[in-house]
């Protein structure tokens, strides 16, 4: 079985990369030869494809799998194009191969072969054993016995609007008979027989019991049936044999092979059951698992996922079958799980398949966002591709391409609010320039301009945003495999990726950089100014481009790199790019695809096809924050920088997912294929699919603000701080104050609390509270009035100084009063009011001697009730 390491936090898993679920492997044992077995890729999607793990020198490399459909549910079978490894530049020596969906050349494709599955999804095709004879350029050595290699197969290209999907298949080239065996869910059982060494030119006969059996062989697209095979001259054999349903339940099959000239060889190969989960394998699915084509009354011990024990002590009915409620647990790895059956009876047998585990895309959050779509019959072109936002031209740009051969493609200018086309342009054979269909795109605001990337031709395009006029066709060849484009306004440059996959240790992988006017100022514009080399394509393959404040981020299509580029740091020996290394990332197939940068919280966002997730890093170091499943194929990622949100394409599922910038789950959208998203800085979300019918999509979220009901607690009065509640808001929105007198905004007055002032009294004061969120609509909510009451005086008992003696002076001190408070006297002898004694000091007169002075005083102050406080009184006054 083969391995491969999928990091997980700290924490490691080997998982197996090994047979499909529906349709179950088993593997032979030919008289004491130890069990054979094939190798199984899985797609993203859960399609599959099977070769074995041994194939002979020479001989046909025999290929089958299932779940090849366009789109699911389609009814159209995928067009593969079949790779060796990802040496992507080798043709068959007799010609480029024809591409099955078109009848034309896939020579734009550098492929090996081509297969055209069925409308099932299910295909089943011998593929020419590569030597240095027959392959353009040619093999450095041939593949010799004991050598391992690889296959690559891939949809999504040679047929418009098909799925994309990777699988690596891997195989040592040997010599002797090889078998294995899939189980249809129907109860078929295929055996499929490769190698040997037999005498040229014997009739061979095969048997399952007493039961003669036929051939199957394919020969390019033709497959034929046949109650005997006649040996090749390579003395070695390809072929399939097809058992009916209910005659080979899972357990050993021994088929029995005769020749004319006397071979007579026994092959037993272990049938596995096959494996139907009803609800899917998300994380968190449930519902009832099926295992069929048992034995009657065949025991099952126990059915495990990984770790997870899914079922126990299940027995098969009349009917073969066996089942048990399963649940996905959450927490689950979204990777390939090994699925071990047990079974006990009526013989021991241990059958290890495999199962892709992906994140559960329910729909959730849907109710938070208006979305809107182009109309399926609309007419616009199969294939969109990418879009971006003009705020200049306050219009959304959409590339449509045929991605089958390149040569044909549209560019649409769309209002961004309805989604209806207002002017579009077709890239198809002007100017007698080819393979000009259109990809990615970038949005120049500063110079009127938008950039396409041709990838069928290594080129790149410029037009003008407001009428779609071509400005510069770039030549072929100008960059390998371009793909996304951004503008930095910083620097005045246009950066395109080079795409290119593969793992070459020779071919270097580069960001191309473009003047985006005359930058150097020698009267020709739109000059290629260099290359940033990021490594040799088996390090770094960059892919998506994220640029804010000018700093450039870049993911490897097949490592766990991420290069970083300060836009503005150039030198005369070029760009110095940091390399970081994100252990988050899982590596392995099409991993790291897509990439956001948030500036304002120094993270980066990195898209997933190989782990269908998202990791969140440190912009600087590269450290993993958190690590979070999206769904199936997460291809591309943008940030929406109002909402502080981060939006997810899962190009091989049914959603868009929508995170906050810690990781957590806003929404699960139901958008399927979705192939790119993009932002118009202003809170509303764009996307493209590549569903049979494409569509343009828009999403706007429904933010409002839950506003709660403000109140002034306590009593109001002037002089004594006020304080606003606020009422219960809604989380995350933002507060601000403005107090009102008899409602009127109070200058200066905007803090949540407020001391009323002397032209507060006797007046109505209210508060009012206005709640804002990032891309919602404030709201101002204003509270009950209050009238504010006058004020209290702090006042203090007034002192008397001086003897009480006639001739001599009394002073009246009021001690601490209220800052601001003015002051009036009255004297009194014995509590009768002396006549005009109302001034602060009192002279005392013979007509006093004998009485009891006192002195009160009257505090007074706007806005406050005035206060009246009186002294002790002194001594009776002597002569």
């Amino acid at each position: 079985m083969k391995k491969i390491l999928v990091r997980r936090g700290a924490a490691r898993r080997t998982v197996g990369l090994c047979a499909a679920v529906v349709v179950g492997l088993g593997s032979l044992t030919l008289g004491a030869v130890a069990p054979a077995s094939a190798d199984t890729g899985t797609a993203a999607d859960g399609a599959t494809a099977t070769v074995s793990d041994v194939v002979l020198s020479d001989s046909a490399i025999h290929l089958e799998g299932s779940g090849w459909t366009t789109a699911p549910g389609s009814g159209v079978g995928s067009t593969i194009a079949v790779k060796l490894g990802d040496a992507l530049t080798t043709e068959p020596a007799s010609g480029p191969v024809v591409n099955p969906a078109t009848g034309t050349s896939a020579d734009d494709f550098n492929i090996w072969d081509a297969i055209q599955a069925n409308d099932d999804g299910t295909f089943s095709a011998d593929i020419t054993f590569p030597t240095t004879d027959n392959t353009n350029p040619a093999l450095s050595s041939p593949w010799a016995v004991g050598t391992t290699h690889t296959l690559r197969l891939l949809s999504g290209s040679m047929r418009s609007g098909d799925t994309g999907r990777s699988v690596l298949l891997t195989f040592t080239v040997g010599e002797g008979l090889v078998a294995s065996a899939t189980t249809a869910t129907t109860g078929v059982v295929t055996v499929s027989v490769s190698g040997g060494d037999f005498t040229p030119g014997e009739i061979l006969s095969v048997a399952h019991g007493e039961t003669p059996l036929q051939w199957t062989t394919t020969s390019g697209r033709t497959s034929t049936t046949s109650d005997t095979l006649t040996v090749p001259d390579s003395g070695v054999i390809s072929a399939r044999v097809v058992l009916p349903a209910g005659t080979a339940p899972a357990g050993r099959v021994t088929l029995t092979i005769t020749g004319d000239g006397g071979t007579h060889q026994s092959v037993t190969v272990q049938v596995p059951p096959s494996v139907s989960f009803d609800n899917g394998t998300a994380i968190g699915a449930s519902g009832t698992l099926t295992l069929g084509n048992l034995a009657d009354g065949a025991t099952i011990s126990s059915v495990e996922l990984g770790d997870t024990v899914l079922a126990t002590d299940l027995t098969a009915d009349s009917t073969g079958n066996a089942t048990a409620a399963y649940a996905i647990p959450v927490g689950t790895p979204p990777t390939v799980q090994s699925l071990v059956i047990s079974q006990t009876a009526p013989s021991q047998e241990t059958y290890t398949l495999s199962q892709a585990v992906y994140p559960d895309e329910s729909t959730v959050g849907a109710d938070k966002f208006t979305i809107i779509s182009t109309a399926a019959d609309q007419g616009l072109y199969q294939g969109f591709y990418q879009s971006a936002y003009s705020a200049t031209q306050d219009a959304l740009y959409v590339t449509a391409s045929d991605r089958g051969t390149g040569n044909n493609g549209f560019i649409y200018k769309l209002d961004p609010d309805t989604l209806e086309v207002e002017t579009s342009y077709q890239t198809v054979d002007h100017d007698g320039f080819t393979k000009t269909g259109a990809f990615g795109i970038g949005v120049d605001d500063v110079n009127g301009n938008i950039w396409v990337s041709n990838t069928g031709s290594g080129s790149v395009a410029v037009y003008q945003a407001s009428d779609l006029s071509l400005v510069k066709q770039f030549p072929a060849s100008t960059i390998s495999h371009p793909r996304d484009v951004v503008y930095d306004p910083s620097t005045d440059q246009v950066f395109v990726s080079s795409a290119s996959e593969g793992s070459s240790a020779t071919s270097t992988g580069y960001i191309s950089v473009f003047e985006a006017a005359d930058k150097d100022g020698d009267g020709t514009p739109y000059e290629k100014i260099t290359d940033i080399e990021t490594g040799t394509r088996d390090v770094f393959n960059p892919v998506s481009l994220s640029l804010a404040d000018g700093t450039l981020f870049s993911p490897s299509l097949g490592s766990n790199k991420v290069v970083r580029i300060e836009t503005a740091h150039a030198t005369e020996d070029g760009y110095e790019p940091t390399f970081l290394t994100v252990d988050g990332i899982s590596v392995g197939g099409r991993g790291a695809s897509g990439i956001a940068y948030d500036a304002a919280h120094n993270r980066i966002f990195v898209a997933s096809q190989n782990s269908h997730d998202v990791t969140i890093a440190n912009a600087t170091t590269g450290a993993t924050i958190n690590e979070v499943p999206t769904g199936r194929q997460a291809l591309n990622v943008v940030l929406d920088p109002v909402h502080e949100w981060v939006y997810v394409a899962n190009f091989g599922g049914t959603s868009v997912t929508v995170l906050d910038t810690d990781g957590d789950k806003v929404a699960s959208l139901p958008i399927a294929t979705a192939n790119h998203v993009s932002t118009d800085g202003k809170g509303n979300v764009f996307v493209v699919d590549k569903a049979a019918s494409n569509r343009v999509w828009k999403i706007t979220p429904n933010v409002t603000v839950e506003a709660g009901t403000p109140t002034i607690s306590g009593t109001v009065r002037v002089g004594v701080k006020a304080t606003a509640k606020p009422g219960a808001w809604g989380e995350g929105t933002e507060l601000s104050y403005q107090w009102n007198r008899n409602g009127k905004a109070i200058d200066g007055a905007t803090k949540v609390t407020y001391t009323p002032v002397a032209a507060d009294a006797g007046k109505k004061l209210t508060v009012t509270v206005t709640g804002t969120l990032p891309g919602a609509e404030a709201v101002a909510e204003t509270s009950a009035a209050k009238t504010v009451a006058k004020g209290k005086l702090k006042a203090a008992k007034p002192t008397v100084t001086g003897k009480a003696r006639v001739g001599k002076t009394l002073t009246a001190k009021p001690g601490t009063w209220t800052a601001g408070t003015t002051f009036t006297f009255r004297w009194f002898a014995d509590g009768k009011a002396i006549k005009g004694a109302n001034s602060k000091s009192l002279k005392l007169t013979r007509a006093l001697v004998g009485t009891k002075i006192q002195v009160k005083v009257i505090g007074a102050k706007a806005g406050y009730a005035t206060a009246t406080k009186a002294s002790k009184r002194t001594s009776a006054v002597k002569r």
